[in-house]
This record gives structure tokens, sequence and C-alpha cells, in this order.
């Protein structure tokens, strides 16, 4: 459970930073700025999509394989924006999103997955508290 709290936590820091920054850090990548709030604009209908895709064609894959996709194509779309720089803005954006939204999803059907339904809800604040002390955390440094 510790690792499943840390991997939620993680998640969540690295979407939201990214998420503040992402034009900033795609012009830095090589886009041009129109080019940068072009793919930006893209992630958010990238994570719609994927949780349509995860509601209908994936409904049947494991909420654990459905994770590691997660994973998996948010890293994809680092990966090419690292090595591909600017022209690759839009593929970071699209995998981003859709990395994003099936962890949204996962955060909830994973622990039920793995654990039952027994103690869901008190798992669920247990698993949350660690992002959400670190949200805080950064929402009070930001303010001083």
């Amino acid at each position: 459970m510790w690792v499943l709290g840390f991997v939620f936590a993680a998640t969540g820091i690295i979407t939201a930073a990214i998420g503040a920054h992402q034009p900033a850090l795609l012009a830095a990548a090589g886009a041009s700025p129109e080019a940068a709030l072009l793919a930006a604009s893209l992630t958010g209908p990238a994570q719609v999509a994927a949780r349509f895709l995860q509601f209908s064609l994936l409904r049947a894959l494991h909420p654990l394989w459905m994770a590691r996709v997660a994973c998996v194509i948010q890293g994809i779309g680092a990966l090419a924006l690292l090595f591909l720089g600017g022209p690759a803005a839009a593929a970071f954006a699209l995998l981003h999103g859709g990395g994003n939204g099936l962890h949204t999803i996962a955060k909830g059907t994973l622990p039920l997955a793995v654990f039952g339904p027994v103690g869901y809800g008190q798992r669920q604040g247990i698993l949350s508290a660690p992002a959400r002390l670190l949200q805080a955390g950064r929402r009070c440094c930001s303010a001083c």
C-alpha cells in the first residue's frame, strides 16, 4: 500500500507541475509559442478520450495493467519530447494527457481491485493523503 501511495503522490505532483508549466516546457523544447499553446490545449481532450477508451474498448483490462499503460505512454511522450524536441510537442501533450486520464481512473479502481471492497473508503483516504499533503505544501510555499 505504501508503494501505491507513493505512485499516486508522485503522479499527482508531476501532473500538476507539467500542467502548470506545459506551454513553457514545450517552448523550451523548441516549439514556437503558438505551437506550444496549441499542443498544450490537446491535453484535456486526450484525458477525456483516454477515459472513453478505457470504459469502452479496454473495459476488460485489469486496473493494474491500465495503470502500467498510463505510466508507459506518459514515459513515451516524455522521451519523444526529450529526443525530438519541439516537433514532438503535440505527441507529448496527447500522450501525457492520455496517461493522466487513465491515472485518474486507476486511483479509484486499482485499490479496489488489489485490496478488495472491505475498508475501501478508509484505504482511499490513506492512499490520497500523501498527494494531498504535497499539494498543500506546494500551495503554501508558492503563496510565500
